[in-house]
């Protein structure tokens, strides 16, 4: 499995659960709180920054945070953080993540931190699926 060490312990493969279907490049996952919870309230920033605080135990799992990536390009303006509702109301949701990771060269070594792209997605009760977050990391 391939993913960020900050998310590490917090995501289990997620092809069963979305119709998405992870390859050599791409990774699909759940976000699992450590009290083995699945719902969410998330909050997102302006940089792109996602943020999913459990429903259970308020643990706060750092889903997407551009500083952590290698090639990840900052916006230079003031973050506002604002809570994501999900289109038909509901601020309670399950969490999905995609990591790109792009073909390495001959002489590189595989970092986990070094993603290319990333794109979250929340659902709702009614498994309702919609992408929030759709960023290349350079």
């Amino acid at each position: 499995m391939k993913f960020p060490l900050h998310i590490e312990g917090y995501v289990v493969p997620a092809e069963n659960q979305i119709p998405y279907k992870s390859d050599d490049f791409h990774f699909y996952y759940q976000v699992k709180c450590s009290c083995d919870a699945f719902w969410f309230h998330v909050q997102i920033s302006s940089k792109p920054n996602v943020l999913a605080i459990c429903r259970s135990c308020g643990k706060r799992i750092t889903v997407y945070d551009i500083p952590n990536y290698p090639a990840g390009v900052q916006s230079q303006k003031t973050s506002e953080v604002l809570e994501v509702q999900h289109p038909e109301g509901e601020n309670v949701l399950k969490v999905f993540v995609m990591y790109e990771y792009g073909e390495l060269d001959d002489d590189q070594e595989f970092d986990r931190n070094d993603i290319s792209w990333c794109q979250v997605f929340v659902q709702n009760e009614s498994e309702t699926l919609v992408k929030i977050v759709d960023d290349e990391t350079a």
